[in-house]
């Protein structure tokens, strides 16, 4: 050590806190994972805009099976229902399209994930509405905000 220097152990990382690291590493894994898979199966509801942005929706009625309301749309944005599409969402599925009975209304809504395995389809196909009662309903879009659009009248038969 002639040169002057003076010379210094490097800090050796302890056991506990490599241990610490490794679990700290790990946690964190396991959380984006976990989030990751979450985020592929939530699912979220879409608002009126989003859906004239796709194309739009025709709502053709009741089915021959009664339980069943028939409503067509893509949320790919690759086909025109109801107004020409301005978006395209190709990595976009449906998850389900649900149905509210209140009073003498029908409230639809759209709710989307992220196309895999699950849920490969972006075609809005219709919504279930077993058990309604004849009659005649306004069907109607509902935001996710509560807000409504006004589709049109349908006979429940």
């Amino acid at each position: 050590m002639g040169s002057g220097a003076v010379s210094a152990k490097e800090p050796q990382p302890t056991k506990m806190g490599h241990r610490m690291k490794t679990r700290f590493i790990q946690t964190g894994v396991a959380l984006f994972l976990a989030s990751s898979l979450y985020g592929c199966t939530a699912g979220e509801h879409r608002s009126w805009e989003f859906i004239q942005k796709v194309g739009g929706l025709n709502l053709v009625g009741q089915d021959k099976d009664p339980g069943w309301l028939i409503v067509r749309g893509d949320v790919s944005g690759l086909q025109e229902f109801s107004t020409k599409p301005t978006q395209l969402n190709s990595a976009l599925a449906v998850k389900k399209v649900e149905a509210v009975v209140r009073d003498k209304r029908i409230q639809i809504f759209v709710v989307t994930t992220l196309a895999g395995k699950m849920y490969p389809s972006s075609e809005i196909r219709g919504a279930d509405i077993s058990g309604i009662k004849r009659g005649t309903y306004l069907v109607q879009y509902l935001n996710p905000d509560n807000s409504t659009v006004d589709l049109r009248e349908i006979n429940i038969n």
